[in-house]
């Protein structure tokens, strides 16, 4: 048999001695009893088709042993064929009979010749360990998410973007957060509008109440002051975040509510609505609310503006909003009342905080009438965040929080990163068009070759592989 660094093990006795007869390079072919485990890790195990295949699988994973597996059949089974794929570990089912024998022999070989060469490839490649710029703790990259923003040539955005939430935090304490006070909002809305339409009873959800039963059952004065009371916070804080696909909108978003509010209690939460492509009526509900019975078909909801009370409104991609709703819109920024769908009486005042976020030329589309002149302006205070092609020289950083992400790296198995790749990633004829997104998506694709060669470096070669064969896909936020 061939001695080397690689551990092959088989429990089919006549490829044993194919594959030893073959000689690979640095190959060591060894004979597997069915069923068992090898007491070393193996490089490649090929093993035969056997009813209780999911036990061996099973003591393969408490093994932790990541090891690429071909599956033997003497003759194709579909339902063999569909069992053994569902194997992580799996790479192949193959057919050993004298009819394929050599075709899957083959198969084998060259699988085996290939990864061989590529890990001693690797062993030659200078690398780095992950977490050398960004150290994110496995299960914390979640809560980390804003590193990103933080490195770089992004220090300067957000020093301005900081001073920026400064004028857009409430004046003084927030008041009451009458919205988390009442556990059924939409109950309170039918109460509400039942009992200025002068009725002694109220339908909600298909049910009829008696006016005064639920008046027992709530804080009346709270309610009260929830619907016609002096507000406290009179300032609707304005931001408009401006920026390609894939530059962190979201993101930013985020940041801003978390900063604005920190130090704030009883605040609300961050209530994210896409104004893109939604029908005219889903979106006047979504976004203002809907009561039962506004128009046909109506699903009653609270709407985005009331779930943000004492919050953050986010409106991503406001440059598609209709003419109409703009105007709706407007009307919400100047007065900050709010009437839902089927209100009647004084609207609602809902205090909080307006981010608006945009990759569209707003002074353009207000030159050809597509967006409200006067909305522009009350949204005038923006900031632009940069394109990925603008933060060449924090590539370094950002490969290095991007394969922490477990979306991107899946239970870290790739630890180290060829330095060449950094090179590669700040080459100027990369155009990042999907910006950090789009480097995002690169190296996700570089991650799959890589532990699909079982490699726990990420070499330049799969990061080229990505770029060559993966075509830009520039996905919203």
């Amino acid at each position: 048999m061939v001695k080397g660094n690689y551990p092959v093990f088989t429990s089919n006795s006549n490829l044993v001695e194919k594959l030893s007869y073959l000689n690979i390079s640095k190959a060591d072919i060894k004979k597997l009893n069915p069923g068992e485990l090898p007491t070393e890790k193996p490089f490649l195990m090929v093993i035969e088709f056997k009813e209780n295949l999911s036990i061996f699988f099973k003591a393969l994973e408490k093994r932790v042993w990541n090891v690429p597996v071909f599956v033997l059949d003497s003759e194709f089974d579909t339902s063999h064929s569909q069992e053994s794929w569902m194997y992580k570990q799996v790479i192949g089912y193959l057919v050993w009979n004298d009819r394929e024998k050599e075709n899957t022999l083959k198969e084998i070989k060259d699988f085996l010749t290939n990864r061989i060469r590529q890990q001693e490839e690797v062993k030659q490649v200078e690398s780095q360990e992950i977490g050398s710029y960004v150290k994110i703790e496995e299960g914390e990259f979640a809560k980390q998410n804003l590193v990103s923003l933080f490195v770089g040539e992004m220090r300067k955005k957000m020093v301005e973007l900081k001073l920026l939430c400064e004028t857009a935090k409430p004046v003084g304490a927030l008041g009451q957060n009458y919205f988390r006070g009442f556990k059924d909002v939409m109950k309170l809305l039918d109460w509400k509008r039942a009992k200025r339409l002068g009725e002694k009873e109220f339908k909600h959800l298909g049910k009829n109440y008696k006016l005064q039963d639920y008046e027992n059952e709530i804080d009346k004065k709270d309610a009260e002051e929830f619907f016609d009371g002096v507000p406290r916070t009179k300032n609707q804080g304005v931001i408009l975040v401006r920026g390609n696909t894939g530059t962190g909108k979201s993101i930013i978003a985020k940041f801003i509510h978390e900063y604005i509010y920190q130090s704030l209690s009883d605040h609300g939460e961050i209530i994210t609505v896409s104004c893109t492509n939604i029908g005219e009526h889903l979106f006047e509900s979504q976004l203002f609310g809907c009561l039962e019975g506004a128009f046909t078909d109506a699903v009653p909801q609270p709407g985005a503006i009331l779930q943000a009370y004492n919050g953050t409104l986010f409106l991503d991609e406001i440059g598609d909003l209709s003419l109409y709703h703009q105007g709706r819109l407007l009307q919400y920024l100047q007065d900050g009342m709010v009437s839902p769908m089927g209100w009647v009486g004084k609207p609602i005042f809902v205090p909080s905080v307006i981010i608006a976020a945009t990759n569209r030329k707003l002074e353009e589309m207000v030159k050809e009438g597509q967006f409200r002149e006067d909305l522009f302006h009350r949204l005038g205070v923006y900031v632009i965040l940069p394109g990925l092609k603008e933060r060449r020289s924090d590539i370094d950083r950002l490969v290095d929080f991007v394969l922490q992400n477990p979306r991107v790296n899946p239970g870290r198995t790739i630890k180290k990163v060829d330095k060449r790749i950094l090179e590669y990633l700040k080459d100027p004829s990369h155009e990042y068009k999907g910006n950090f997104r789009e480097l995002e998506d690169k190296l996700r694709w570089a991650v799959v070759q890589a532990r699909k060669d079982e490699s726990d470096i990420l070499t330049l070669e799969h990061v080229k592989h990505a770029f060559e064969q993966y075509p830009v896909v520039i996905r919203e936020e």
